[in-house]
């Protein structure tokens, strides 16, 4: 099974693509786009990897997003709100797993150290992770 999660937001959006594998996830894609953008861009990437299911965090343009999505897709892929509760808070921690804080940093807690770069794509990434996991979001 493959998703599509979008963490939306005001300014820009994380996107990301995940596949469920024998009860792993791999990332087949992620990136950050503005949230002007990012209709075209989930668009896309449907098409590209022949996606059947699209979740969009519940926060921030959330129902926007989903609103436009609707007006986008092909009926046949299900568009959906899942609860991104703490995910920001994730994603942080996952962005410093995954790039390694170096020098005085490396004294901080994590939770500190705010990434040099937007990490949207992170906070997409766990959206999907706990979807793929438990689609019913309990």
């Amino acid at each position: 099974m493959k998703v599509l999660a979008i963490d939306p937001g005001t300014l820009k959006c994380g996107l990301a693509v995940v596949r469920r594998n024998e009860g792993s996830t791999v990332a087949l894609h992620h990136e950050v786009v503005t949230t002007e953008d990012v209709v075209t861009c989930a668009e896309k990437l449907v098409a590209e990897f022949g996606l059947r299911s699209v979740i969009v965090g519940n926060a921030t343009q959330g129902k926007a997003i989903l609103r436009r999505l609707r007006q986008v897709l092909p009926e046949d892929v299900s568009i959906g709100l899942v609860r991104e509760d703490f995910t920001s808070e994730e994603a942080r921690r996952r962005y410093w797993d995954e790039h390694p804080r170096h020098g005085l940093k490396k004294l901080l807690p994590k939770s500190l150290c705010t990434p040099p770069c937007p990490y949207d794509d992170y906070a997409a990434l766990i959206l999907a992770e706990h979807y793929l996991h438990d689609p019913t979001g309990k």
